[in-house]
């Protein structure tokens, strides 16, 4: 049987049914595209309001954190640093936190004599001193970068001093 004889079968069929079941079917499928059409609504809506309450988490964290930072960075104390950093992650309120001096070169990285070349947990990107984008963007604008991944939200935030950018901040949240 081919594509056109079942099509015109179903067009008798639907002929010769009775109106009932022709506005049942037809009430049906409205019913099922009003709920279908709600239910990616109310998707959408709980997606965008989780979105802007994780930013306005991950500002009030950057803000505190920018706070402390900037006096351990003016110290230079890269051990405070670290300590933050730890606190953070085993208190579950960030993924990975990341600290950069002003020249973009990750405080975390420098206590531990790592390599300028290292790959970058938090962002999975090479990362190499003055060569990350993401890292010369931070330094060199006042407002809070968002980026969005799959499964996280990677905030960060440049450090200012009295008008100067002294260094930069990233948190990664669940």
């Amino acid at each position: 049987m081919g594509l056109k004889n079942v099509k015109r079968l179903l067009r008798l069929t639907w002929r010769k049914s009775p109106v009932v079941v022709r506005s049942s079917f037809v009430i049906t499928t409205i019913i099922l595209i009003t709920i279908t059409n709600l239910t990616i609504f109310s998707i959408n809506y709980r997606q965008e309001n989780f979105h802007s309450e994780l930013k306005l988490r991950a500002e009030s964290l950057l803000n505190t954190i920018s706070f402390v930072a900037a006096d351990a960075i003016e110290r230079k104390d890269p051990l405070l640093l670290e300590t933050i950093a730890l606190d953070l992650k085993s208190n579950n309120l960030v993924v990975a936190a990341q600290v950069y001096d002003r020249e973009g070169i990750n405080i975390n990285n420098k206590l531990k004599n790592v390599p300028e070349t290292k790959t970058n947990p938090i962002q999975n990107i090479v990362y190499r001193h003055n060569e990350n984008d993401f890292v010369r963007q931070l330094l060199n604008t006042k407002k809070t970068i968002f980026l969005w991944q799959v499964d996280r939200l990677l905030a960060a935030k440049a450090i200012v001093r009295k008008d100067t950018t002294i260094g930069a901040i990233s948190i990664s949240l669940p």
